[in-house]
């Protein structure tokens, strides 16, 4: 996923598209060629009384080219300050300012009405310069809710102590059953894969992100049901990892305004590994989900992995 330079640039560029909206705007105003289109189809180049007769004389083309460009030109400003898809439609959809994917401490605060103590449930491996984590899960069958509860499960490095980036990739299942993969690299955006990578419950996921350096990387999908994989790049990200965290997680995220009933989501075949080699969960930091000071997740490790219950 190309890195796009903060929030704030961000912003900046919307200005910058404002400011070329209307100087576009102003440009097409004050052109003497602006009227054309309400001017009968016989005003033509005067130079030559040939041309009031000749449609493909060259200066008529070449007024209606400047004309056409200009009209072309203000309308794709116009939309583009105004956040219109002129590009960028084609691919996977970008959610932004959703708190999928978010390092644990910073995600803690009011969302939606709500109290989020702690976003994360599940095991996190602490401090070993972690460049590589893996773990498959099944996706459990989470019906009869509403489509706006959901819970996200995904593996990653960093975000738990190091809060800086995080690398990871997971799948979000929602109350009406509705389920969606997805990737980040945080702070960037999280990506779905929609139809480039469709899961649905009772899908075996392998998951896994590996970082060849603090700011390049890969994440893969692997659909062991379906057979299909999808891994996704990362090269020089504007974030650095720490590789300080490696991690099995259920989150309270995405698009989702409530924590969904998921009964018991695991992940099973969890591996870590760093310079000094590869441990499975057992030995993991535990951490569950909390909100309005309700614990709603039960969570636990060992070398068979992590195992998580809903509990609310």
């Amino acid at each position: 996923m190309k890195p796009n330079h903060g929030l704030l640039d961000r912003f900046g560029q919307v200005t910058q598209r404002k400011r070329y909206a209307i100087l576009v705007a102003k440009t097409v105003a004050q052109s003497p060629y602006n009227n054309l289109y309400s001017t009968p189809v016989r005003w033509r180049d005067k130079e030559s009384p040939d041309s009031l007769n000749n449609p493909l004389h060259p200066p008529y083309i070449h007024r209606h080219i400047i004309i056409i460009i200009m009209k072309t030109a203000a309308v794709v400003a116009l939309l583009s300050a105004s956040g219109g898809a002129v590009a960028g439609a084609v691919g996977p959809q970008t959610y932004r300012n959703v708190p999928v994917g978010g390092p644990l401490h910073k995600k803690v605060g009011s969302f939606a009405g709500q109290q989020v103590n702690s976003p994360w449930g599940g095991g996190v491996q602490e401090g070993r310069g972690w460049t590589f984590v893996t773990g498959t899960t099944k996706i459990p069958s989470i019906t009869g809710q509403n489509s706006y509860a959901g819970t996200a499960a995904w593996v990653g490095i960093d975000g738990y102590s190091c809060q800086s980036a995080i690398l990871q990739t997971g799948v979000q299942a929602h109350g009406d059953g509705t389920v969606r993969a997805w990737y980040e690299w945080y702070p960037e955006a999280p990506v779905y894969y929609d139809d480039q990578f469709p899961v649905q419950s009772g899908d075996v996921i392998r998951m896994s992100v590996n970082a060849t350096s603090a700011t390049s990387g890969t994440s893969t999908l692997e659909n062991l049901t379906s057979g299909r994989s999808v891994t996704t790049p990362y090269d020089n990200m504007s974030e650095s990892l720490c590789g300080s965290d490696a991690e099995w997680i259920l989150e309270f995220g995405g698009d989702s305004q409530t924590f969904a009933d998921f009964g018991e989501w695991d992940f099973y075949d969890t591996q870590a590994t760093s310079a000094q080699g590869t441990v499975s969960a057992d030995g993991s930091t535990i951490t569950n989900v909390k909100i309005d000071g309700q614990t709603l997740t039960n969570c636990r490790a060992d070398s068979q992995g992590v195992e998580c219950a809903y509990s609310g």
